[in-house]
Formats: structure tokens, sequence, C-alpha cells
């Protein structure tokens, strides 16, 4: 009989995650749900589209014009899937997330334009 080779909890967590990211880099397109920024730093978006979500993370300084986000714009999600070991949690740590579509880059510039006034 093949012995089984029993995880402990973090090491499994540690395991999967070695896996997702040999996936590499992903786009993924979605609409947003929930945004929002804590401590100054980290950029939390969930996005959706008809059938599924998914968690982003972000550092806010990597993320050019992450303020003009908000929920109902649909974006282009650039960045490597990730299973946060301590809670099991799956995400996507985003490198870029970008507006999609000509209506939406519009909408952006005009927020960000009023926000500047």
């Amino acid at each position: 009989m093949k012995e089984e080779k029993i995880f402990q909890v973090s090491e499994f967590n540690e395991y999967i995650n070695i896996y997702l990211g040999k996936v590499g880099d992903v786009v993924i397109e979605g609409e947003i749900v929930e945004c929002k920024v804590n401590q100054g730093k980290w950029l939390f978006v969930t996005i959706k589209d008809d059938i599924s979500s998914v968690k982003v993370f972000a550092v806010t300084f990597k993320i050019s014009g992450y303020s003009v986000l908000e929920p109902g714009m649909l974006v282009h999600v650039y960045g490597t899937p990730n299973l946060y070991s301590k809670t099991g949690e799956f995400s996507v740590y985003a490198k870029q997330i970008v507006p999609a579509g000509e209506g939406a880059l519009r909408l952006a510039f005009e927020k960000l334009k009023e926000k500047l006034k």
C-alpha cells in the first residue's frame, strides 16, 4: 500500500500556491462589485461576471489611477493567481487594473478631471 502524504493546513496552502504560481500572468475582465483601500496602501477589489466573482488585491503605489476605480466599472485585471496561506483565500495579485472599453476610459478620464478641479 502506498504511503499517503499528510499535510498540515499551512503546508497544503503553500503547496497549492506553488502550483498557482506556475499559471503565470493572466488578464481577467470583470465588473467591479467592491473597491476599497486599506491603510492607504492596500487596494482590495472584487470583480464579477454573470457567473462568478474573484477577489483582487494590489499595492496602491503600483496601480496608477486606482482612485478612479468604482463599483459598476468594467476593468481588465493583469496579475497572478494567489492563495493567501494564512486563510486559504484565493485571489489575484494585480500588477495593473485598467478600465475596459472606450466608454470606461472616457469615464475614468472625466472622473479624474473632476477630482483635479
